[in-house]
């Protein structure tokens, strides 16, 4: 069988059979029950009806969402984590949280509906308190292995308030954005694709980040006529694999086309170079495939299950597919950007090499690992027991001179005091305040910027 049969083959037998090494999945990444054995949430639909009706739709995963301002307790968070996780429903079930930030500086209420300034996350281990300054939850989350996506993004009523989550210092924070969401398409189909390309454009905010959507359910009506998900190519359906293909940028976000399975090889990456070759293949024929270069459209196709494109660059580029189907134009899809860079920019980008530091007894071993392009210089980093933004006590603080492109530099420092559970370790930390900026690194990359360390105890 010629590859390319092979492949569409395999795209159309689903996700319940899909390809072991690279498979391709349905996910829900928004949605919302009645109180299960432990969490409250806002829902009308147990957990298992749910679970069912969104199978019959064709998802593969869930993400259960409660929100942040109906539960306290951390330790009823982990246990129904458990339940979720170990239960016997119709597809995979995974616990995240829809979490509400603090207020920030345009907060209103619009057409007597308050600002809703939430974030998606999922992949944490650990229940995130509500309220938090949006700088924090973001750290936190990534902190666990978590990421975490702006929900309903707006601005509008019920939505994100005005010029909160796009500031500099904390829209490089995030991982994704909700370009579709559920409630939102059933009652006006408005979209923020728009919104997400000018996002990741060069010519906009530069963002390396993911196109998600959630059906945002809240009862058996929006799970049976669910709209919206997110296609997610990942090698297994398991809450790791799937949030890792989040943080990979490998995702469609499909509207009214859930039956559709999409695929290209390119989807998500960063390529250094100046000839574009990119490769769309559908699991069959829809009414329009278009691209769109820097949120321009430059080429599009019709009455076809596939898209080829080449040409060559002298400047970056994001690009990124839009797929509409049907005599309306309605039933849509949108893709995660694909970035080609002739000229990288020279920036560092610092992470804490968790595998290569530990903690025992008041000695903490760093790691910390410059995988930019360019030295950084005077790096800052900060440990702490507990959360620097509430009933934390910091542990040590250390300033590198500078962390030369592509190294790794490695201390052991004495802590204040023996800690009790994990050390939360910041690098190159600023104010959780939104009117102070104080990165040492104001274009530093931080999402890869903090860790929760392990403590042997000894």
């Amino acid at each position: 069988m010629r590859r390319d049969a092979l492949l569409l083959a395999l795209l159309l037998l689903g996700s319940a059979q899909a390809d072991p090494i690279d498979g391709v999945y349905l996910v829900d990444f928004h949605s919302h029950t009645e109180r299960g054995p432990h969490l409250h949430d806002d829902g009308k639909e147990p957990l298992d009806k749910q679970a069912e009706r969104l199978k019959r739709v064709g998802f593969d995963v869930v993400f259960h969402t409660p929100h942040s301002d109906r539960n306290e307790d951390p330790a009823l968070w982990k246990r129904q984590r458990e339940h979720e996780l170990k239960g016997d429903w119709a597809l995979r079930r995974y616990l995240g949280e829809e979490l509400t930030v603090e207020k920030g500086p345009n907060w209103a209420v619009l057409m007597a509906r308050p600002n809703n300034d939430h974030l998606g996350v999922v992949g944490h281990d650990e229940w995130i308190t509500h309220a938090l300054p949006l700088k924090a939850a973001c750290e936190w989350a990534h902190a666990m292995g978590g990421t975490v996506t702006v929900n309903h993004p707006g601005p509008g009523p019920s939505l994100w308030e005005a010029g909160y989550w796009e500031r500099r210092g904390l829209r490089d924070r995030i991982d994704a954005i909700e370009v579709c969401n559920g409630r939102l398409m059933h009652s006006v189909p408005l979209h923020s694709f728009q919104l997400y390309t000018r996002a990741v454009s060069y010519r906009g905010w530069g963002l390396k980040i993911a196109a998600l959507g959630g059906t945002d359910s809240h009862s058996a009506r929006e799970s049976e006529n669910a709209q919206v998900g997110t296609l997610v190519m990942a090698p297994a359906p398991t809450a790791r694999a799937i949030v890792e293909a989040v943080r990979q940028r490998r995702t469609f976000v499909l509207y009214r086309l859930l039956d559709l399975r999409l695929r290209c090889e390119q989807l998500g990456k960063v390529i250094r170079s100046k000839d574009v070759a990119l490769e769309l293949v559908c699991s069959r024929k829809v009414s329009r495939i278009s691209l769109l270069r820097e949120g321009t459209e430059i080429k599009s196709w019709v009455n076809t299950d596939r898209a080829v494109f080449k040409e060559r660059i002298s400047t970056n580029a994001a690009y990124a597919w839009r797929i509409v189907d049907g005599k309306s134009g309605k039933r849509r899809a949108f893709s995660s950007a694909i970035w080609y860079e002739p000229s990288p920019p020279a920036l560092p980008d610092l992470l804490v090499d968790v595998k290569a530091s530990r903690v025992r007894g008041r000695t903490l071993t760093l790691a910390v690992r410059n995988v930019g392009s360019v030295p950084a210089r005077d790096v800052i980093v900060e440990a702490w027991t507990g959360s620097p933004w509430k009933d934390g006590t910091r542990l040590a603080r250390h300033t590198f001179a500078a962390v030369d492109a592509g190294g790794k530099q490695q201390i052991v420092l004495k802590l204040a005091k023996r800690p009790v559970g994990r050390v939360f370790v910041r690098v190159d930390p600023d104010s959780y305040a939104l009117d102070r900026n104080d990165d040492a690194i104001a274009e530093l990359d931080e999402r890869n910027n903090c860790a929760l360390l392990p403590n042997s105890g000894r």
